[in-house]
């Protein structure tokens, strides 16, 4: 766009020179002109113009992708984040209270006071917690694997 402006100014064009050896004059002849050019019907404005909303879009542009980007990037941590406090919780209560309730069901049973179906639903409900603990491991390694994406890491 400046470089379009620049055209659309008025130039100043100083031309020199002399004639040397020159039969017809008398002695070396000299000469220099100044002048001055008005860009008075120049077109210019217009293109000026443009480049300056091209500029404006490019920037634009950017600036939307790099947003884009910080996004992807935030829920992608969040993601991992939660994933993260899903298998903590897992591990922490989730896994051992499974564990406790089986424990108890087969004690329970051995007392005769609960059933084989009472003892199998413990047994499985253990197994299910465990299952999406490993599942739950899993999803939080492809999370970071996305933050990762996200960052710029290959």
């Amino acid at each position: 766009a400046e470089r379009e402006r620049a055209l659309a100014r008025p130039a100043l064009t100083l031309e020199v020179g002399m004639d040397i050896i020159d039969p017809t004059l008398p002695a070396t002849n000299y000469r220099a002109s100044l002048g001055m050019e008005l860009p008075v019907l120049n077109q210019r404005g217009a293109f000026a113009n443009r480049e300056v909303r091209s500029a404006n879009a490019s920037e634009l542009r950017a600036r939307q992708q790099a947003s884009g980007l910080r996004a992807d990037l935030v829920v992608a941590y969040r993601t991992f984040e939660a994933t993260t406090a899903r298998k903590d919780t897992l591990e922490q209560a989730g896994v051992p209270a499974a564990q406790a309730a089986a424990r108890a069901t087969e004690e329970s049973y051995t007392l005769g006071r609960a059933s084989l179906e009472a003892v199998l639903d413990a047994q499985r409900t253990l197994i299910d917690t465990q299952l999406s603990l490993l599942e739950t491991r899993g999803a939080r390694a492809n999370a970071w694997i996305e933050v990762e994406h996200a960052v710029g890491v290959s």
